[in-house]
């Protein structure tokens, strides 16, 4: 047996002792009754100065009976301000009652509490960080000097946040020779321009590029042609974002472009940035023009006036390319090699003199220039001046590169939280996504550079400024290491510190650790629950999956994500319903997400407002006063069943693949995924380069993560700079039999490296032929060069883990003897096909539905190959669990061939009729190419909007596709851009007549839901033949209902006649049309005596509803209905002669709110006297609604709602087959 480690597998010993632990009850039994720990959870988001005890207590219960377990509180207490009420505002002792009153409820009731770590919801700070424990970043000056120069030099002081500078070195560079002075004008004549090339003592030049579609063109004249490798610009102010692309000429009319620059920050330090310039040679010229635009961004980081330029000049000097991407300061973290240029001749580092020790504190430097013309660069660091957010009680964010940072942080905040909640009751602690920009120095930076990367940061310093030192090539694997040093730190001293801190107070670490300059899976390893977010607006997010490689590799039972948020799109101010819910989780579920922490519940001080207070447009709006929280349970009840199954085991991944490590976040955040993998029904893991490192062994040819997952192939997953530590780890793989796949490597991204043992090793394991796509043997093992690990894995013989039809998602555990698969239908109309589960023969298939609980024999299998192979049938959008477990083996059908009889066949169909089609340029209104006949054959399956289906009428173009189209008797109109998969609308509520398998009674049956037959071949090879004639016609109910509304929310009182079932929003009552709430619908009718004849069930169909239904039948319950198909099976509710129904429809909240608005418009962010006074609508009746966000007016369109139809009673007739 080969047995070998990597590292020292202890080295994350210390995260095990508090852990989520496994679910220990019966799978059975826990599917049944869901522990708490699978249950949903939620996040709790006080949003106002207003805080009540009733309140809280009204919260927690609610939480409590709709099937949560578990609380998270954030204090995002800027979303309006309530007056004439007690001022709740964190840390006063008001507010500490409240949470201490919070803590004793939820103990009281049984609930589990978590808190994010600080006020807000990003990161780790508040006011009691001083500037010394915040986040860092590196700023600079410069002043150019000659040799022979007898002045006095004095190095201005860089630009400091409040008065908190540090120095860290002064450094002269070797200097090219200064550009004659340049003529500068502008188009548009702007005020200042013509002193830019003067430096930071001239009055800054106004840009108006602020806003989208602003530009501005600078010109630079030169009394001669110059030579140039670098455009230098400046600004005055902290919002700075904008786009230059830079052009050189020689007679000032035909231009060429010379380079570019890109960028934005809203907390810009003033500080150079550089564009470089030419390419292998210097950009050359007489005329040079600088055409300024502007650069998107957030609306909270975008400039509220001109952006004031400050400096604009062009040098010979070599500058690195778009350095503030490279160096920490934002949000990225990749090895960036030069386009061009990459070996043009910088200063040396032995060039290069320090002069630290030679700088008075006043910045006078005692040193003469001699030799040429110098740079001299007096560099140090500040804060970053980045604040939690958002809240009303900020202050700065720790720093992320020091345990200071945190230990600053904790006491004041976490430890507080703590005493208040309870302990016990305080289970968990949150760091959410990453949103307060990057840091790139802390004080003992270069001293850990030094010991992890094995050489000096300090002169290469320059090169993090934007000052190429060496080479840009050389700069460029510099700055790789600079970037590698900050991300180890975030990883340790923050993420990794964090959960130490969580476990040594008895909690458990919740980290979204993404977002920042760091790399997401080494980040995310220490954290008890791993965890993503995902909005309903971006379908799953680009970081589900590194959250579920994580827990799945690190042996952690949930992978959580904050759920369902929403922003100011379709989706949202209360437009969410649990079937849009329930479709975008089970995507993320097929992600790897297990554990949903449902984003948000709004804390509801008072009682009595209607939808009350909100996160701002930012949702899901899901509280007790969400018009359809009642009819939620049964949603919830579906989540907590799912995560039972989805918690249990491990995802029996197959391949282990690099997340990247030059780019270390490249393929995760992007969903840059092995598709040929996925398509070939095989699952993978992401793992990040330290991983391979210190987390890993090898054992009989498979790699063995610390959570016991074995891994049959290795994948470097498309990275061609892995790092010479990495090169190693493969090596030793290919050396201990492993398969490993990969592409021949550039190079090093890391300066650290020797590139001639790199070459070396390349060698060994890819050969001489570089050009080769055969795989190799290598040690014990076989080189495949190439990114997917589908052929390896096939080439092993092993069989896919579940291998689906088109249409569908999935996700599989394994454990404790059972084999889970899940199963989604990603379409909006019906879908089936035959699944491939992998299976080792001895275990039989099971339908676990998560909807009812409901455990039956899967009807249609057979094993084949390695696989059990199940026919199943799915409704639109609709999601099913297949156990394999071992047990008694039920007799089934291995074939089933239904035939509908014709009447049957033409009885459904619903075509969908394109009207118009147009493939044109993004955001444009006409103009393009006319794709309605191309649609047309296209319609009815899911498409991509792309150029090899439509043509391409815009080369190298953005565009969109514009049409209509016409099904079921509606139309929908959509424009979507390039790239976007579509799934028809309109399709979904359709119920096509079915003759389906089943079991019934432990034995074979047919389902005729219409006359027709069935044959084929039986379990143990015996064939069968049967048919259905003269079933039943389906009963029309569509019509003669009374429907009545809840009181005090505008609609008409008493019970109201519809002739037709139709969307309350065609009515013309103005109270129905903005109806928000729930209607009771009432209908008495007669039931055929045919109905009732023997082996028959009567299945009551809704068709279309707008959005949940409670169904009873002569008094009594039938359910809540809240997915497709709205279906109730109310055989034993029946009876002969006269029935009832009862039908109570809820719709959303959004219809009443556009609804007060034409009646009553009122301002956002305003809080009427009646809702102060404890009353629900004012005394003249003029609204019924309050909210204190607005994302409506009188002029929005209300969504459908209500009870659609068509409704019908139709009968299924279970015949056994023989």
């Amino acid at each position: 047996m080969i047995r070998e480690k990597f590292g020292k597998l202890a080295a994350f010993a210390a995260f095990a002792s508090v852990q989520l632990p496994a679910l220990a009850g019966s799978m059975e039994g826990d599917f049944k009754n869901p522990p708490p720990d699978a249950r949903a959870e939620t996040w709790w988001h006080f949003t106002t100065n207003h805080i009540t005890k009733e309140g809280i207590t009204r919260d927690l219960e609610a939480m409590k009976d709709i099937g949560y377990s578990a609380a998270h509180i954030f204090m995002a207490n800027c979303y309006g301000k309530i007056p004439n009420v007690p001022d709740a505002q964190i840390m006063t002792p008001l507010w500490r009652g409240l949470m201490q009153h919070a803590g004793s409820e939820a103990k009281r009731l049984g609930l589990s509490l978590g808190v994010h770590n600080c006020p807000g919801w990003s990161s780790s700070g508040g006011p009691w960080i001083k500037p010394e424990d915040s986040m860092k970043c590196l700023v600079h000056t410069q002043k150019r000097v000659r040799a022979g120069e007898t002045a006095p030099i004095v190095l201005p002081k860089p630009p400091d946040y409040k008065g908190f500078y540090r120095d860290i070195a002064v450094l002269a560079l070797p200097a090219q020779e200064t550009l004659p002075e340049p003529k500068i004008s502008s188009s548009p004549e702007l005020a200042g321009c013509e002193k830019l090339s003067g430096g930071s003592d001239n009055p800054p030049c106004p840009l108006p590029i602020e806003k989208e579609g602003g530009k501005v063109s600078i010109f630079l004249e030169y009394p001669e042609t110059v030579e140039a490798r670098t455009a230098e610009f400046a600004f005055e102010g902290d919002r700075i974002h904008f786009t230059a692309e830079i052009f050189s000429s020689e007679d000032g009319k035909n231009f060429r472009k010379a380079g570019a620059i890109s960028y934005k920050t809203p907390q810009d330090k003033g500080t150079p940035k550089f564009a470089p310039l030419g390419g292998e040679k210097p950009a050359r010229g007489k005329f040079f023009r600088v055409d300024f635009s502007h650069n998107k961004t957030f609306s909270w980081e975008t400039s509220q006036g001109p952006m004031r330029l400050k400096t604009l000049r062009l040098s010979g000097e070599v500058s690195v390319d778009n350095a503030a991407a490279a160096n920490s300061s934002q949000n990225s973290f990749a090895y960036a090699p030069p386009r061009s240029g990459a070996h043009a001749k910088a200063p040396a580092v032995s060039e290069i003199i320090d002069l630290t020790g030679k700088m008075s504190p006043d910045g006078r430097l005692g040193w003469k220039p001699e030799g040429g013309d110098w740079i001299i660069l007096r560099i140090g660091y500040t804060s970053t001046g980045r604040m939690n957010a958002p809240t009303t009680f900020k202050g700065l964010e720790c720093d992320k590169l020091s345990k200071r940072g945190l230990d600053a942080h904790w006491p004041n905040y976490m430890a507080i939280m703590e005493a208040d909640l309870g302990k016990g009751t305080l289970k968990y602690a949150t760091i959410d996504s990453f949103e307060v920009g990057g840091q790139n120095w802390t004080e003992d930076f270069a001293a850990e550079f030094k010991k992890r990367r094995g050489y000096d940061a300090v002169k290469w310093l320059p090169a993090a400024l934007g000052y190429a030192v060496e080479s840009p090539a050389k700069s460029a694997r510099f700055l790789y290491d600079f970037q590698r040093t900050v991300s180890d730190l975030f990883a340790e001293n923050y993420f990794d510190y964090f959960t130490e801190l969580c476990h040594k107070n008895g909690m458990l670490s919740i980290l979204e650790a993404y977002g920042g300059p760091f790399d997401d899976l080494r980040c995310t390893r220490s954290a008890d629950i791993p965890a993503s977010e995902f909005w309903l607006s971006g379908g799953t997010t680009t970081t589900g999956r590194h959250a579920a490689s994580a827990a799945n590799f690190h042996g952690r039972r949930a992978a959580g994500a904050e759920s369902f948020t929403t922003g100011w799109g379709s989706d949202g101010y209360w437009r969410q319903y649990p079937r849009m819910l329930k479709a975008s989780g089970d995507a993320m579920w097929a992600e790897g997400t297990n554990a949903l922490i449902i984003h948000s519940y709004v804390h509801q001080p008072f009682v009595n407002a209607r939808p009350g207070l909100a996160l701002g447009p930012h949702g899901s709006h899901i509280n007790a006063n969400t018009t359809w929280w009642n009819d939620g349970k049964a949603w919830v009840g579906y989540i907590n069943r799912a995560q039972t199954l989805l918690q249990r085991g491990r995802t029996p991944s197959d391949a282990l693949v690099l997340a990247g490590e030059s780019c270390p976040n490249v393929r995760t955040r992007n969903q840059n995924y092995d598709k040929p993998l996925l398509e070939a029904g095989y699952f993978f893991d992401f793992c990040s380069s330290d991983d391979l490192a210190d987390s890993i062994r090898l054992e009989n040819g498979k790699i063995v993560a610390p959570s016991g997952v074995k891994y049959s192939v290795f994948s470097l997953g498309g990275e061609r700079n892995p790092t010479l530590r990495t090169l190693k780890a493969v090596k030793k793989m290919l050396d201990a039999g492993v398969c490993v796949c990969g592409e021949r490597p550039l190079g090093s991204p890391s300066l650290s490296d020797d590139d001639a043992e790199y070459a070396k090793l390349v060698g060994e394991i890819w050969g001489a032929d570089a050009g080769s796509k055969s795989p190799r043997k290598v040690g014990n093992g076989t080189l495949y060069p190439e990114n997917s690990a589908a052929r390896a894995l096939a080439d092993l013989k092993i069989v896919p883990a579940l291998k689906t039809p088109d249409g569908f998602r999935s996700t599989a555990r394994s454990g404790g003897g059972a084999d889970i698969f899940f199963i989604s239908n990603r379409l909006k109309s019906q879908n089936s096909g035959v699944f491939r589960l992998r299976s080792d023969g001895e275990k039989s298939p099971e339908i676990w539905d998560a909807a009812t609980g409901e455990i039956s024999p899967a009807p249609q299998w057979e094993y084949s190959g390695g696989s059990v192979n199940v026919a199943l049938n799915f409704a639109p959008e609709e999601s099913k669990f297949v156990v394999l477990r071992k047990g008694g083996k039920t007799a089934h059908f291995r074939e089933f061939s239904p035939k509908l009889s014709a009447s049957a066949s033409a009885s459904e169909q619903s075509p969908i009729e394109i009207i118009e089609a147009e493939y044109r340029l993004l955001d444009s209104n006409g103009g393009g190419k006319d794709v309605k006949e191309i649609l047309q054959k296209a319609a009815g399956a899911p498409f991509k909007v792309s150029n090899k289906l439509l043509g391409d009428p815009f080369p190298n173009k953005y565009k969109e596709l514009h049409f209509k189209y016409r099904t079921g008797g509606r139309e929908f109109e959509e424009t979507l851009r390039e790239g976007v998969e579509y799934y028809w609308k309109g399709m979904e509520w359709k119920t096509p007549p079915a003759i389906s398998p089943a079991i019934v009674g432990g034995k074979p049956a047919v389902a005729f839901g219409a006359d027709g037959s069935a044959e084929g071949t039986l379990s143990d090879g015996s064939k069968f033949s049967v048919k259905a004639e003269n079933l039943p016609k389906p009963i029309d109910l569509s019509s003669g209902w009374t429907v009545e509304f809840a009181k005090d929310l505008g609609a008409p009182e008493g019970k109201v006649r519809f002739d037709r079932l139709e969307s309350w929003t065609e009515r013309p009552e103005p109270g129905i049309k903005y109806f928000s709430g729930t209607a009771k619908y009432e209908k008495s009718f007669g039931v055929p005596p045919e109905f009732f004849a023997k082996n028959r069930r009567i299945i009551l169909s809704l068709g279309e509803v707008r959005e949940t239904a409670r169904v009873s039948v002569n008094g009594k319950d039938a359910g809540v209905l809240w997915k497709i198909p709205y279906e109730a099976d109310i055989t034993e509710l029946l009876k002969e002669g006269e029935n009832t129904v009862e039908v109570s429809a809820t719709n959303l909240w959004y219809n009443r709110l556009v609804g007060d608005d034409i009646k009553s418009p009122r301002k956002p962010l305003t809080t009427p006297q009646w809702i102060l006074d404890g009353k629900s609508r004012p005394d003249d009746g003029s609204r019924c609604t309050f909210t204190l966000s607005k994302g409506w007016d009188k002029n929005s369109k209300p969504e459908l709602s209500g009870l659609i139809g068509p409704v019908k009673l139709r009968s299924v007739e279970i015949s056994k087959a023989e």
